[in-house]
């Protein structure tokens, strides 16, 4: 049977855990998502969210740690203006905002912008 996930093609690399967690509440969710978010290189892929792209992703002591706190969207495109060989693929079903494309791609050559791909 052919793998699905294939280090160096899809993957930075396949690794056996000894221990997992589960991510309650929004607070934990979104501070993991933007850490793991600010050390990608290459790509991110964001799916089955239903979002809001203003969200804020760190408050409080997690916001002054980071020195910022910043909104989904915006946090997105900084980090494509960061890095230009950074993209982001972000699939959703659920939109909580009025009539948006069903598929966002941010591509770094023009980051603060975004093509629909049907």
């Amino acid at each position: 049977m052919n793998e699905i996930i294939r280090p160096g093609r899809n993957c930075w690399r396949v690794a056996d855990v000894s221990t997992t967690g589960l991510l309650v509440d929004g607070r934990d969710y979104y501070r993991a998502f933007y850490c793991a978010a600010k050390k990608a290189r290459n790509y991110i892929l964001i799916s089955g969210w239903q979002f809001d792209s203003n969200v804020t992703l760190l408050r409080g002591k997690d916001a002054k740690v980071a020195g910022e706190e910043p909104a989904l969207l915006s946090f997105l495109n900084d980090l494509c203006e960061r890095n230009r060989a950074l993209r982001i693929f972000w699939l959703f079903d659920i939109p909580l905002e009025p009539a948006p494309p069903s598929t966002l791609t941010w591509w770094s050559s023009t980051p603060a912008s975004a093509r629909t791909e049907l």
